[in-house]
């Protein structure tokens, strides 16, 4: 029961006491911090025997000197972000997870006017679950055993159709090599003769 005789705060001010309150639980890292962190990290991947369990102001000055980290290190949650190296990942992971809900929202989405959307994002999504057959291609041996069953004019065609052209009457050498920069295929050895 209330027994003073100020007037219960306004929704507004509940929810600005609210989000105050939650703004020093969470802890939001300046862009200074981001490069920091980003920088000491990069540096010291390659470092053996970093246990970042046992990182404290006075390492990391070893690695990172001229660092306000001694300023930084007692303020609440950066210590915990700090040594979250895994934290690029969990965000990908969480955008990726939005992205997965942004698409069943397309998918169920029954309005006719958002039919085109929907069926571009059914085929984004069985192309992303390898739910779709590969055209042309067949199940074992790629493009090698679609090229070994050319003949001479196909393989021609092929190669002229990728920006590789060849004067066979001047060559003297009985192969060809043809390097897979030059064609969207794997490297490839073709017998003169076989053309």
């Amino acid at each position: 029961m209330r027994t003073s005789s100020n007037p219960p705060p306004s929704p507004t001010e509940v929810i600005s006491e609210a989000n105050q309150a939650i703004s020093e639980l969470v802890f939001e890292p300046t862009d200074a911090q981001r490069r920091f962190k980003i920088k000491f990290w990069a540096s010291v991947s390659d470092v053996m025997g970093i246990d970042k369990s046992t990182l404290n102001p006075e390492i990391i000055r070893q690695y990172a000197p001229g660092a306000p980290i001694q300023k930084w290190w007692p303020v609440q949650g950066f210590r915990e972000w700090f040594l979250n190296v895994d934290e690029q990942r969990q965000k990908l992971e969480y955008l990726f997870d939005l992205a997965l809900d942004a698409a069943r929202d397309i998918i169920t989405n029954d309005d006719p006017k958002t039919q085109s959307a929907r069926v571009q994002m059914i085929k984004s999504v069985a192309e992303l679950a390898n739910k779709l057959p590969q055209r042309n291609l067949p199940q074992s041996g790629g493009m090698s055993k679609i090229i070994e069953g050319m003949d001479k004019a196909e393989l021609a065609l092929l190669l002229e159709k990728n920006g590789v052209k060849l004067d066979l009457k001047a060559s003297k050498s009985k192969t060809i090599d043809i390097k897979a920069e030059e064609l969207p295929v794997e490297n490839h050895q073709f017998k003169l003769e076989d053309l």
